[in-house]
């Protein structure tokens, strides 16, 4: 869900994440009507029908019911935002291209949210890592075992 009331990027599930890090003294955050915890901290990878796409920081508070995804924390990564009643879209700001869009969770809503998956490991496996002898085969580039 876009939140344009929230600091940062938020999850409650830390299967969530690729990269994941326990914060050794636990942030007190305030929600809505209580104060929680930060208890870790990471990336994770969002795919869309179009895209895969790395965010973070991304931060662990299991008291959460919902993944909040801060709009002002995307402003300050270099995107800007685009939105109508149907969409709101954020774009790069130096490209112009898009980034991801947010649609209204029901007809007529105001709560906006994303339509991706979070990847499973072997995906989140396949976008993260990199294997240089594939690269050099992509590359038309012989192995080293080549004479």
């Amino acid at each position: 869900m876009i939140d344009s009331g929230t600091s940062n990027h938020f999850t409650f599930d830390k299967n969530d994440f690729v990269e994941y890090e326990t914060i050794t003294q636990p942030l007190q955050v305030q929600a809505t009507t209580a104060t929680t915890k930060v208890i870790g901290k990471g990336t994770i990878i969002l795919i869309t029908n179009r895209s895969a796409y790395r965010i973070g920081p991304v931060y662990h508070v299991p008291e959460l019911n919902c993944r909040l995804l801060s709009l002002g924390q995307f402003y300050r990564s270099g995107l800007y935002s685009r939105g109508s009643a149907h969409k709101i879209s954020l774009y790069n700001e130096y490209s112009g291209l898009q980034f991801l869009s947010f649609y209204p969770r029901h007809d007529k809503g105001t709560t906006y949210i994303i339509k991706a998956l979070l990847g499973n490991f072997e995906e989140q496996k396949t976008i993260h890592s990199v294997d240089f002898e594939i690269m050099h085969r992509h590359l038309a580039h012989p192995s080293k075992e080549v004479q």
